[in-house]
């Protein structure tokens, strides 16, 4: 995981504490981060696949870490069988490419 980044966020809003700041610094952080790294995939049906749930996202390098699926459609048609498409995000420090 990267240590530190370029990338830089500007922001014009007001605070009247050091601490009031730094909340808002934080805030606008973490949105910010909720960008970070996205993907989609579709397998062979899984019902353990569902919206919320966890899981390691491997054999992807620098891309390797713990995901959330945001969304996941279920689907059973005659020419493909039962299938399932996830969306998902990185959470906990996963790794979106940076080094």
């Amino acid at each position: 995981m990267a240590t530190h980044s370029n990338d830089k966020i500007n922001s014009r809003a007001k605070a009247h504490t050091q601490s009031e700041a730094d909340s808002k610094a934080k805030s606008s952080l973490d949105k910010d981060n909720d960008k970070g790294l996205e993907g989609q995939f579709s397998l062979d049906g899984d019902i353990r696949l569902t919206a919320g749930s966890n899981f390691d996202l491997t054999g992807f390098g620098r891309f390797d870490g713990k995901c959330q699926i945001k969304q996941a459609v279920h689907r059973i048609s005659r020419s493909t069988g039962y299938t399932t498409e996830v969306q998902f995000k990185g959470i906990d420090g996963a790794k979106t490419g940076d080094k």
